[in-house]
Order: C-alpha cells, then structure tokens, then sequence
C-alpha cells in the first residue's frame, strides 16, 4: 500500500510540476482528465530528465533527489492543494448515465482496472523487465551515476521511462518503479477520455477509455516494468495536441506536441514512429491552408525544433560512446559493427494481402506478432469495419488519418503488436464513436452492439484475472514476495543462492541467464562478452580460455541449460564456455562447483543452473 500511496504522490506533484510550465505558455485544456494527463505528462518528463541529468553528474543519491523533490513540492503547494480540492469535489458530480449497459461496462471497467492495479503490485516477472528496464537502473542507482554499461546493448537506449524507474528504485524499490509504468497506463486512461470528449457524448467518452484499458495487452503490460504503455500515453498526447493545432492553428499546441513527440523518441526508438506521422500531418493541413513555403518552414521549426531538444540527448550519448546515435543498430552504417535486424521475424508477411488482413491476423494469431500477451483482443476487429457505415466527422476523420499513418510505418518494420500499442487509444475512441452511433439506431441494432460490447469486455475482465491469478496473494500480503518469487520466476532461487555465496564485488560470466536483476554482482552478459573480447578465437584449447577470463577477472561462472518444447539447437564455437562445460574432465579440471539447481515453469520447460569457480591451477 506505501508504493501506492508513493506512486500518486508523485503523481500529484508531477501535475503541479507540469501545471505551473503550462500555466506559462496560456495552455488549458478546458476539463479536470486532460488537464491532469497532460500537466502530469509534463511533470513527469521533467523528473526524468532531472534524475537523467542527476545520473550524468555522479549524483545520482537518494538524498539529492528527495531535495529535488522537496522543492518542487514547496514551490508547487497551491497547484497540488487545487487539484485534490477538485478532485474531491469532482467525485460528488457523476457526469454521465449509460442505464444498464452503462452500469455493466462501468463494474466490469472497475474490475479490470483492480485485477490490473494488484497484479502490478506484485514482484515483476517480466522478461525485458528483469533483463534490462529494471536491471540497468538498478546498476546505475547503485553506481550512483548513468554511463555506458558495455556488457548491456540496451543502456544506451533512450531511457526516458528507465530514468522513472530509477527514481522507485531510489525512493520504494522494485515495485515503486514498476508502478510507474501503471501509471502512465492510468494516465493514458484518463487522456482518453478527455480527447473522447470532445468527439463523443460523456458516457461514451469514458467507454473509450474503459476500451483501452480493457485491451488486453494494455492491461497485462500495466502490471510490469515495460514501457510500451508510456509510449503509448506520450504518443497519444503528441496526437492529442496534434489535433488541437489542426482545429485551433494556435502555436503552442504545435509546441505541445512537438514536446511529446520528442518525450516519445526518448522512450523507445519506435517513438519516431508517431514523429512521422505527425510530420505528415503538418505538411498536409499546411498545405491545406494554403499558407505557403514560409508558414511550411516554420511549423517544422516549431515542431521539429522542440521534438528535437526534447530527445537529442539520448541519441548525442549514444553516439559519443559508439559512433552511432541509434546504438546497435545500422551499426555498419557509422563505421561501427554490424548489427543484424531481422525485420521477418515477427507477422505474417509484407504484402499487400498481409496488411489487408492484419487486424485480422494479429487478432486470430497473436503469438506470430509478439506473444499472445500482448494481443489486442477482438474489439477493433469486430467495430473498426462499421466505421464504413456510420458518418464520419471530420475529427473522426483525423483519428482515421493519423492511425492509418502510424499503421503503415509499422507495417514496414518488424511487426511486433506490442510496437503498435501508441494507436490503441485513438483506435479505442473509433470503437466508442462506432458504438455511439450503432446504439442510436434501432432498439434492434443497439441491443445487439451493447450485448457484443459487453460479452467482449467480460472475455477481456476474464483475461486479466486469468493473467494475474498467480500474484494475487502476494499482493494482498497472504503470500511472502519471496515465496512467490521462488515458485514462479526461474531466476529468483538462483540469484539468491548466488548473492549468499559470491561477493558483491565480484563479476560472474553469465551464460545465459539474461533475467539478472535479482542478482546482486554484476552479471555479464557471456554472448556480448563473447562478441567483443573473441575469447574462444583468441584461445587455442580450454585451458587458456580459463587462462583468459580469471586475467580479465572472472572468478566466477554462471552456466544456464535450458531443455524442454520450443528450445531450439544452438550451433557454438568448441571453445564457448557453454560447450566446454559439456565435457566432465574439463570441468574437473579447471571449475569448481558451487551450486546447482534447476526450475521447472508451466510450460514445462526445465532451466538448469550451475555456478561454477574458475581454478588457478590450470590443470596442475
């Protein structure tokens, strides 16, 4: 309950934050949701850039955050006293009445929406989480400073969400930080409906937020330290702004959402999808407008300039540590390494057929776009296609242009679903806009859409208890977090043994346990050492590969066997520390086993870990 209460206390100080920035600019938009997620949206990007900022200075303390804090919540005491007055106030007047169908998709809502906030009150299971949105700000909150972490492709992403993570991580530890990503979820939530508002009646304002969160890989990813979600809530106010500069050709929504367009780029390189979409759209309405070449030049100054001072930053760090801006990748394009980007390996297909029936496909078979975690569920598929008979408003029109767009970028790259996340919430405004003007026709018609919305939201409540069934317990406190831990994620019982028995200031060659937060010395990535110190080239037999690692200080060694369905053969080098392990005189010979163990998951998958200690004897 403390991470709660520490996660919207953040919350509250990041809307005064915001508020008080977009007080300067003469920036309102008119209603208590987008107020809050925009403000927030602001608030938020500037503690993680103070705590990135903080990172790069070696102060990276808790005590010099808290000091942060404290002044900010000093300077912001009236904007937080404001919002929790309205607030209080806001809950005395329901805005809306929906009957039956109403009360149905409001409990079901709330169900989903408390089956999700407890299951992301629970220890995190994700894979990326615990791989490196999570693991790499532990590293940096314990080197109290943000660097180059050599053996982690991914530090030197842009880190934008990571950067909210480290401030829990500081401040309430693991679950503080996951909340952060529940939150931006929430926010989104709220950015829904207010940007519903001004397309759709109140009742079904709210229902597309209730279609969003709802979505089943939204809710399922809430409850983890991804980050998916946060792009999908900046994404959404960089469109939100977007619209609001088409309708009202003032600058600062240009501005605006220049601003969140460039907090996207700094959560995920994906970010630049929106980036494109929104340049499009400038040109085109400008064009529209017949303005001409100067009006042309400088809505892109504005919007390009702003996006870009609100994103270089990650892409100048990567670029000074390796010579490229968008580490690894086109790696070979800035003299660097080549990196390999397999773009097939998700979807199915790029043709004109593939993207015909994509909704189709990525609803019917969400394991070939990314795991079936991250689905969207059959909402979209089955009311998109009634956008054809229905009248389309020219703001509806616009939600129709601007996801189409983002579509198509994506549909060019890799087709993971989880990628596509950032149109959900206008995509969800479209299912509500259908559902509004299907449910004013016929009592025949409407009955039938209301009955299809709301069987659609009970299959979507189901998947999201079904998804948390496993934490429930640990969350409400019947269950140690470490009991939980040691029975459903594979790398806790390990790391736990390797934390009692190896010295936190030693590192262990990690082959291949990629889930290291739990553990508390480094952990370094064996393929990625492979890949930059070429020890099994640079050896001739198992003797000087031993010889190799204890002189560049690995006196410890992790090895991982993974057997069971959908484990696929590996071909490796002979010298390889995985397949000299294989043979029992080498190990004899030159390693000491520490300990052993092995997990088993639900899908019968068998992980099997051996610690090892290199010997100095060499064979002697």
């Amino acid at each position: 309950m403390t991470d709660l209460i520490f996660v919207f206390a953040f919350l509250l100080l990041s809307y005064a934050m915001g508020n008080k920035v977009l007080s300067q600019f003469k920036i309102s938009l008119g209603g208590t949701t987008g107020e809050i997620a925009f403000a927030s949206g602001v608030g938020l990007g500037i503690f993680a850039y103070v705590t990135l900022l903080l990172g790069l200075a070696g102060w990276l303390h808790a005590k010099a955050l808290l000091a942060v804090l404290v002044v900010a919540a000093l300077w912001t005491y009236h904007d937080i006293e404001k919002l929790v007055s309205r607030l209080l106030g806001g809950l005395k007047r329901p805005e809306f009445r929906g009957g039956v169908f109403g009360g149905l998709i409001v409990s079901l809502f709330a169900a989903t929406f408390l089956a999700t906030l407890t299951g992301a009150l629970g220890p995190d299971l994700g894979n990326d989480s615990l791989c490196y949105h999570l693991e790499d700000p532990k590293v940096f909150v314990r080197n109290h400073r943000i660097e180059y972490l050599p053996y982690s492709e991914n530090s030197l992403f842009p880190y934008f969400m990571e950067m909210l993570f480290a401030v829990g991580l500081m401040l309430k530890g693991p679950l503080g930080a996951k909340l952060f990503h529940w939150l931006t979820g929430f926010l989104t939530f709220l950015g829904v409906i207010s940007l519903g508002r001004r397309i759709l009646d109140p009742f079904y304002a709210f229902l597309a937020g209730a279609i969003f969160l709802l979505t089943p890989g939204i809710h399922n990813q809430m409850a983890t330290a991804y980050i998916d979600v946060g792009l999908a809530f900046v994404t959404l106010l960089a469109y939100y702004a977007l619209y609001l500069w088409v309708e009202k050709k003032e600058g600062k929504w240009l501005l605006l959402c220049g601003l969140f367009s460039g907090f996207a780029l700094s959560v995920k390189y994906q970010g630049l999808f929106s980036f494109l979409v929104s340049s499009l759209v400038i040109f085109l309405e400008t064009l529209r407008e017949k303005k001409g070449i100067r009006a042309l030049a400088h809505n892109f100054a504005v919007y390009v300039g702003v996006a870009i001072a609100a994103s270089f930053i990650w892409y100048l760090r990567s670029y000074l540590h390796t010579g490229t801006p968008i580490y690894p990748y086109f790696s070979s394009d800035f003299g660097g390494v080549p990196y390999q980007i397999d773009l097939e390996r998700n979807g199915m297909g790029k043709n004109l057929l593939g993207f015909i029936l994509l909704f189709w496909n990525f609803t019917m078979y969400p394991a070939v776009f990314g795991g079936t975690g991250n689905q969207y569920g059959i909402a979209f598929l089955v009311f998109l296609p009634f956008l054809l008979a229905v009248k389309r408003t020219r703001p509806v029109h616009f939600l129709i242009l601007v996801s189409f767009a983002h579509i198509v970028v994506w549909f060019c790259l890799r087709h993971n679903i989880r990628y596509l996340f950032p149109v959900v919430p206008l995509l969800s405004i479209l299912v509500a806009y259908v559902t509004q003007e299907l449910t004013h026709r016929s009592g025949l018609v409407s009955a039938v859409v209301k009955g299809a919305l709301v069987f659609i939201f009970l299959l979507n409540t189901g998947m999201a208890f079904y998804h948390n069934r496993n934490v429930y317990r640990a969350s409400l406190g019947f269950e140690p977090r470490e009991d939980y831990l040691r029975r459903t994620e594979r790398s806790f019982g390990i790391a736990e043994q390797v934390n009692r028995i190896v010295p936190e200031s030693e590192k262990i060659l990690n082959a291949e346990e990629i889930r290291a937060f739990y553990f508390r010395p480094r952990m370094i990535r064996e393929q990625i050492y492979r890949r930059k110190s070429g020890y099994p080239e640079r050896s001739r037999n198992g003797e000087e590969v031993i010889r190799f690692l204890r002189a560049d200080g690995f006196r410890y060694l992790l090895v991982t066997v993974v057997e069971g369905p959908g484990v696929p053969e590996l071909s490796r080098h002979p010298l390889e520390i995985r397949e000299l392990v294989k043979d029992p005189k080498f190990v004899k010979r030159h390693l000491r086993e520490l300990y052993s163990s092995r997990f088993v998951d639900e899908e019968k998958r068998e992980t099997k870990y051996f610690l090892y200690e290199t010997s100095p004897s060499y064979g002697k």
